[in-house]
C-alpha cells in the first residue's frame, strides 16, 4: 500500500510537471507567433 504522503507528493509533482509542460508550450507558441509576425 501507497503511503498517503508518498501519493500527495506524487500527485503534486505530476500537477507541477503538467503546469511546467504547459507553460513551456505556452511560450513556444506565443514565441513562434512572434517569429510569423516579424517575417510577415
Amino acid at each position: 500500500m501507497i503511503s498517503p504522503i508518498l501519493a500527495v507528493a506524487d500527485c503534486s509533482f505530476r500537477r507541477s510537471a503538467f503546469v511546467s509542460d504547459k507553460v513551456n508550450y505556452e511560450k513556444s507558441a506565443l514565441s513562434s507567433a512572434k517569429g510569423e509576425r516579424r517575417q510577415g
